[in-house]
């Protein structure tokens, strides 16, 4: 048989039609059995942003909207604006003021410690979630005048940060619990993503507190998780764990504090959640309202 070139033309456009076919259908397949298309290259947080997290430029500002100035990727960096700490430790946003509660925000795991990780998705990193999401809160209260330290506003590396006997580049919980105490914050917030890998189908928020650490620590849990559900319909389990519990932060931690699960990023559906940028705000706004009106609530 002989092929002419019109033939040749046919069947290489059959040939691609098949291969796009079944690239799609793998691709349908793979998130309804709860896998989710990947990124790779920079984070899904910058990609989602046009290279930029949330809070400006790089992902961070300081009090007066200038950007933070950054070296090169893996070099550290001098924070935004210093809260005066020994270490200098921490980053300030907005103006102290007599009388103004001093909220410390906490963007959980960071620099090499990615924290947990959706396992069929490059790049959907806890510490990239948790830190939008914190720099989102940090906007919010900022603009309605609350003075707020985060102990990170971004994934670059601090001056004052050693490597760890690995050789990481790691925030652990007592260096956040130093950075919240010696700046005598009032309260405290530490914002992360939980991951179940053994059980997929687990999700939903979780808040945990120590019970017995602040007299204000059941009341200031419970309305932020009323927060959570006047805005997501759902409210998030509540957990008081013992006085000799292993949330270093919420023990430790001078001020009241809780600790927010936000989801679990092995599970699908919440993964998903995550990626989305109108829920990440909506998220944000939640913790930031449940803040404003436990402090409002103490004001009384």
């Amino acid at each position: 048989m002989v092929w002419s070139n019109g033939s040749w033309v046919i069947l290489l456009m059959l040939i691609i039609g098949v291969v796009t076919l079944g690239f799609l259908l793998a691709q349908l397949k793979s998130m309804e059995s709860g896998e989710l298309g990947g990124f790779s290259g920079t984070s899904w947080i910058g990609k989602l942003n046009g290279g930029n997290a949330a809070g400006g430029e790089n992902g961070a500002e300081n009090k007066n909207g200038s950007n933070a100035g950054y070296h090169g990727d893996g070099e550290k960096r001098e924070t935004a604006d210093h809260r005066e700490t020994a270490d200098h430790r921490g980053v300030l946003y907005g103006t102290l003021q007599s009388g103004l509660p001093l909220i410390c925000v906490d963007a959980g795991h960071g620099y090499d410690d990615p924290g947990a990780m959706h396992a069929n998705l490059n790049g959907l990193d806890e510490k990239d979630i948790t830190l939008d999401i914190a720099l989102r809160v940090k906007d919010i209260l900022v603009e309605k005048g609350h003075p707020v330290l985060m102990t990170r506003d971004s994934d670059e590396i601090p001056l004052w940060m050693e490597q760890d006997a690995r050789g990481l580049y790691v925030m652990d919980p007592y260096d956040r619990c130093d950075i919240t105490n010696e700046a005598e914050a009032d309260l405290f917030v530490s914002i992360h993503c939980n991951a179940l890998p053994s059980s997929p189908s687990a999700r939903g928020m979780q808040l945990y507190y120590t019970d017995g650490h602040t007299p204000d620590n059941p009341e200031y849990a419970e309305q932020m998780a009323d927060s959570l559900e006047a805005v997501f319909g759902v409210r998030p389990q509540v957990i008081a764990n013992p006085e000799n519990d292993s949330y270093v932060v919420n023990r430790l931690v001078d001020a009241p504090s809780v600790l927010v699960e936000t989801g679990f990023i092995t599970n699908a559906a919440d993964a998903r959640l995550m990626l989305s940028e109108s829920w990440r705000q909506e998220m944000a706004e939640a913790l930031a309202e449940g803040i404003i009106a436990f402090l409002e609530a103490k004001n009384d």
